[in-house]
């Protein structure tokens, strides 16, 4: 108190500036008709002035002193400028300042000046939730849902015009609700316009609404699924449109049935918990097929790119497509990188017929030969982070994307073809439905069909999960074709040392929330994708487990293998880690962790899920 003493002596003394100049606070002044509230700190964060404004504006000035202080405490004293915003007894402030060195001293005083920013903010906040938001409602399975309705009354068109009716009722209940704007622009479509404080209210209840539409035609045990598409923060109505689309993308890329609210920074997720639907119609295969085979003539060269690490699924649907670029006489090559590829054995057997002596290449080659204006087709992935050579994207090539995985963010974009089915068992399956449409004629090697029945199998898990209708045409196809299913199995063998660690493995797992398996692996393993893989499917066939995650180390790498029978979305609680996939198999990799830390960031992940659920 001594220098704030000697501070207000000389204010009453008036001194002259030439005295001033010589007193260390006679700035403070200039400050005593400055029109803010203006407060002056020491080097020690101790109030040592103010003027009545500042006493006026904060009542309670020990307690805002501390505050501020605790804000300011790591604050260098070279910084030329202080800003920051508080709230203090229901205000908002934005706080400026600059630090004031004191001459022939190592001491500095901090002056700070409020700003109420209280009204300003209100009315953004009030701005904010008036804003408009764009919905999009897209009932999933429309066609199922009539064709059902039909095959199962007496009275066809009656049944019929009550599904519609029910569905249409609880769409206006919710608009209702959320004192929406709602058209039906199609007869599987509904657009709604609201507020986006009847967003954030939705939001708070995680659409617990829309649960209504599942209990439509239960009794028919064909329940009603919907994907929603919320377009949120766009500057207008047309912006607002684009990201609702974007959404819809979105839920419908995830497997629908939930719904995705996209905001200018991203994509939030609600639902999503049901496992995806088959279609059984195949108007979007041939569609793609048709425009696929249009397209293949004005391509100078053919690439073919799967994800890092390859598996049998990228690798076989591949070699399904070589087939069929033979078939058009054109000129194709696999990239893969054959060092991480985790199925060396069937690139071996591939590679053993003459016809695939050259056809795969290595990344850096492609990146070395490929040209703007070549065909680029991606299979079993579409996120450019996880490509073989991601690279090769930035040749703006002629791009093809063939992938069976929920859709993520980072999805690649600017594609001339999409063929994105997140219900369908693997992508092989896919590739096999194109060459049964695409010509008959189309004339598979036989270590063509060993490797698509092998993606098959490995993917559904010897034709366990994620396995309709079409999985099993798909199969019988290539049984025509003359797999040899006995050869496979062998090639999907595991030798005795990868046995020995899956049993070490699955003896050490810990069972936590009584139905989830976990366990880990942190030897330096060159196969811990398969590994990981395997031990999880084996763990889920303990009695009780319904979900199982497996972390194994490959030199700086985490890579956890979740598996689950449906009851539990691993899709989502890995995605909240950074991984994805599908809602009974999905996976993650944590770069630069140790095991503990991984296993940590896993049960917080899984944590967070049972919170949100």
């Amino acid at each position: 108190m001594k220098f704030f003493d000697k501070f207000l002596k000389s204010e009453n003394k008036k001194e002259t500036k030439q005295q001033a100049n010589l007193h260390p606070t006679a700035s403070f002044s200039n400050s005593l008709s400055f029109p803010m509230p203006t407060v002056t700190l020491s080097s020690s964060l101790d109030v040592i002035w103010y003027n009545s404004l500042f006493s006026e504006e904060i009542v309670n000035i020990d307690e805002f002193s501390k505050m501020v202080a605790d804000i300011l405490m790591n604050v260098d004293r070279h910084t030329k400028k202080i800003g920051f915003a508080v709230t203090f007894l229901g205000k908002t402030y934005d706080v400026i300042g600059k630090i004031v060195s004191i001459q022939k001293a190592v001491d500095y005083t901090i002056s700070l000046y409020l700003v109420d920013r209280t009204n300003e903010r209100k009315l953004a906040r009030d701005l904010d939730a008036e804003r408009a938001v764009v919905c999009w409602i897209l009932i999933d399975n429309y066609d199922d849902l009539i064709k059902n309705v039909i095959e199962t009354s007496d009275n066809d068109k009656s049944s019929t015009i009550s599904i519609i009716s029910a569905i249409d009722q609880t769409v206006d209940e919710w608009a209702k609700i959320l004192e929406a704007t709602s058209i039906k622009p199609e007869k599987d479509r509904y657009y709604l316009i609201f507020k986006n404080i009847a967003l954030q209210t939705q939001i708070a209840e995680k659409f617990e609404f829309l649960t209504k539409f599942s209990q439509i035609n239960s009794e028919r045990h064909l329940p009603v699924t919907i994907s929603v598409g919320i377009g949120n923060s766009g500057v207008n109505l047309a912006e607002s449109s684009n990201l609702a689309d974007d959404a819809l993308d979105m839920a419908l890329g995830r497997g629908g049935d939930q719904t995705v609210v996209r905001n200018g920074d991203g994509f939030t997720y609600f639902g999503g918990r049901s496992i995806e639907k088959e279609k059984r119609t195949k108007v979007k295969l041939r569609l793609f097929a048709d425009a696929l085979v249009k397209l293949l003539p004005y391509a100078p060269n053919v690439f073919i790119m799967g994800h890092k690490n390859a598996d049998i699924d990228s690798v076989g649907s591949a070699a399904g497509l070589c087939a069929l670029m033979r078939e058009k006489q054109l000129s194709v090559s696999i990239v893969l990188d054959e060092k991480s590829c985790v199925c060396k054995d069937f690139v071996e057997m591939l590679k053993s017929n003459d016809i695939y002596e050259n056809i795969f290449i290595s990344p850096a080659f492609a990146r070395e030969i490929f040209r703007e204006g070549d065909l680029l087709i991606v299979v079993d992935c579409h996120k450019a982070a996880i490509m073989e050579a991601p690279e090769l994207l930035d040749k703006k090539p002629q791009l093809i994307v063939l992938d069976h995985h929920r859709r993520e963010v980072g999805f690649v974009e600017n594609t001339t073809l999409l063929y994105h089915e997140p219900y369908v068992s693997s992508t092989a399956e896919m590739v096999v439905e194109i060459l049964q449409y695409v010509d008959s004629g189309v004339s598979l090697l036989k270590e063509e069909i060993q490797c698509l029945f092998a993606g098959m199998v490995l993917d559904t898990k010897n034709f366990q999960f994620k396995t309709g209708v079409r999985t099993f045409e798909a199969a019988s196809y290539l049984r025509m074709k003359g797999v040899d299913t006995i050869a496979v199995k062998r090639l999907l063998q595991s030798d005795i040392d990868t046995i020995s660690r899956k049993s070490y493995i699955i003896s050490k797992a810990t069972v936590y929330k009584n139905c989830i398996a976990i366990s880990s692996y942190d030897n330096d393993s060159d196969n811990a994708n398969l590994l990981g893989a395997q031990a999880a499917d084996e763990l889920l066939s303990i009695s009780g487990i319904s979900t199982s995650f497996v972390l194994c180390r490959k030199n700086n790498v985490i890579i956890i293998s979740g598996r689950s029978l449906g009851d539990v979305n691993v899709q989502i609680i890995l995605e909240k880690i950074g991984g994805g996939g599908h809602l009974t198999m999905a996976g993650a990799q944590l770069i630069d962790v140790d095991m503990e830390e991984g296993i940590n960031k896993l049960y917080d992940a899984i944590n967070e899920y049972f919170v949100e659920s």
